[in-house]
């Protein structure tokens, strides 16, 4: 693995499948599979450089994100990323960047991790996003918004499925298709439907 390593680290931040966010996580997933099953997948001076390039990598992200919680698509750039930015490169360029990057940083170890406040920014940003995006948006656009049911879930330390399964079994009236109303049986009542939201 160390000259699959090599070869990872070796090009440009920008290369590579979504934003070149997939080597990262790879690097990072790798590491943690050494230390997982007691090292000699890669040497010491490979996890030293994989270590080293991740906190570059860090490092960018802290000087890139945007003030509302996102990072861009050009995060590669650190601090100048807001003045290179691509006016129009489509929306879902930022969904991709921040859920991939809070994807490793969720496996990371807290010494690659960026302030935490920088967390919450993309994570509230993400979730904000998605609330906010119609239904049709997400779907035609399902593959880059599966990134942050993953990521929360990989911070709350499940996977998606697990996650959900749990949250159905919990929330019953919500599988039977109720309305909030209904759920608190008020149905006749508009005035206690709408307060309880």
């Amino acid at each position: 693995f160390d000259f699959l390593t090599d070869r990872l680290i070796e090009s440009h931040r920008r290369r590579g499948v979504c934003l070149g966010t997939h080597r990262i996580y790879s690097l990072m997933a790798l590491v943690r599979l050494n230390d997982e099953f007691g090292g000699g997948l890669i040497s010491d001076e490979t996890k030293q450089d994989i270590m080293e390039f991740l906190a570059g990598a860090r490092d960018l992200i802290v000087a890139s994100q945007d003030e509302d919680g996102s990072w861009p698509p050009n995060w590669y750039d650190g601090a100048e990323a807001l003045a290179k930015a691509d006016p129009s490169a489509p929306f879902h360029r930022r969904v991709i960047s921040t859920g991939h990057h809070l994807e490793w940083l969720a496996i990371a170890p807290e010494e690659l991790h960026p302030p935490r406040v920088s967390i919450l920014r993309a994570a509230k940003w993400m979730i904000q996003n998605t609330l906010e995006t119609p239904q049709e948006t997400i779907d035609a656009n399902y593959t880059y918004y599966s990134h942050v049911g993953n990521a929360l879930a990989l911070w709350r330390k499940t996977s998606p499925p697990e996650f959900w399964t749990k949250w159905r079994t919990s929330h019953p009236e919500i599988e039977a298709g109720l309305t909030p109303a209904e759920r608190s049986g008020t149905s006749g009542n508009t005035d206690a439907a709408t307060s309880d939201h």
